[in-house]
């Protein structure tokens, strides 16, 4: 299943659910995801190759025209098959199954036939992305417990060697590969804060790491453009996100699929609230490019024990929401709720927490 493959959410299992009880005892019933995702355009630029769940099958890799017509099951496996991606002159596919009860990477032509194993290791080895020289790089867990990192291997199969992190403590993913093939951008999780995803970039031989993105949220799923001067990737809240563009340097970060700023939040400084003193609390704010906030609306609302209480001030300045409430001396002991947020346009961000009042 996805899930297993660290791969995000919505994949082969997506609930289980109550069936029922019969004599008794309440039954389960699977809820399996259904639908097509994970498409990859052939280098002519005539097919697409994607992963469809149809029919109860767990995935199957499918083929149709750029147009959507002849739709055609390349794997028919009962077995989960995921996550394809071309060879670069088209005639191959590489793709993630676990038929043999295991993740591992598996190669066939174009038209399903010859269908063959690549990777044979008791560990979870996924997400295949084959480069314009010919090699394929994967991701894998086999030599770090849990967390995984990037491994490339030639398109036989053999030469498979690591090439991130020989002992880290976090994961690394989404190896994709720059139109010449001299570089791999990928995903690492390894810095603050923790298992805070950002994009990198290294040379194909694994020197060379670079950091490309900064921010405090989740930044993901880099393609390269096809000149390679370019970047584009998803950022921001896991279920939130949208498609950015910047420079192979990190430079240039700008919105793609929405035409407005969005905000994100970038801390929360809260002092103790005492009873009878004025409870001020700081929302430091941003856009997904990292650029300051200005103009932006602050929102203030807070109850303690239940009750309403009056803003005592509001204001938004230097890309930082403020909001200050008088806590009565009654209030000790209660706790207080406060919501404060912002407003821009059609983006707004919000930050809720609940404490004491002492």
């Amino acid at each position: 299943m996805r899930a297993g493959l660290a791969l995000g959410l919505g994949a082969a299992l997506v609930a289980l659910l109550p069936a029922g009880a019969i004599g008794g005892r309440a039954g389960q019933s699977v809820e399996w995801f259904t639908g097509s995702d994970a498409p990859s355009w052939s280098p002519d630029g005539q097919r697409i190759a994607f992963t469809a769940f149809r029919g109860g099958r767990r995935g199957e890799i499918y083929v149709m025209r750029q147009n959507g017509t002849a739709q055609r099951n390349l794997t028919k496996n009962r077995a989960y098959d995921d996550l394809a991606s071309w060879s670069p002159d088209a005639t191959k596919i590489a793709f993630t199954s676990n038929r043999n009860g295991n993740n591992e990477i598996y190669a066939m032509n174009a038209d399903g036939s010859e269908q063959t194993r690549l990777t044979s290791n008791p560990a979870s080895d996924h997400s295949p992305s084959w480069g314009p020289a010919g090699r394929i790089a994967f991701v894998s867990n086999r030599g770090t417990g849990n967390r995984t990192t990037l491994y490339v291997m030639d398109a036989d199969g053999s030469g498979q060697r690591q090439l991130t992190g020989t002992a880290v403590n976090w994961n690394e993913s989404r190896p994709v590969w720059s139109p010449d093939g001299t570089k791999i951008a990928f995903v690492s999780e390894r810095d603050f804060p923790v298992d805070n995803t950002e994009i990198y970039e290294m040379n194909a031989d694994g020197s060379g790491e670079t950091r490309i993105t900064r921010s405090p949220q989740r930044d993901d799923w880099p393609t390269w453009s096809p000149d390679g001067t370019k970047i584009a990737f998803a950022h921001g809240a896991l279920l939130k996100p949208e498609i950015y563009g910047m420079n192979v340097d990190g430079s240039g970060v700008r919105l793609l699929s929405r035409q407005r700023p969005v905000l994100e939040t970038k801390f929360l400084a809260t002092p103790e609230p005492l009873a009878g003193v004025r409870f001020t609390v700081t929302l430091g704010i941003a856009t997904g490019t990292g650029a300051p906030v200005s103009r932006a609306r602050t929102l203030c609302s807070a109850r303690v024990g239940g009750k309403t209480l009056a803003v005592a001030s509001r204001s938004f300045a230097a890309s930082r929401a403020r909001c200050a409430w008088l806590l009565p001396r009654a209030a000790r002991g209660k706790l207080i709720q406060v919501t404060i947020g912002a407003r821009l346009g059609a983006s707004v961000i919000t930050e809720t927490f609940k404490t004491p009042v002492l």
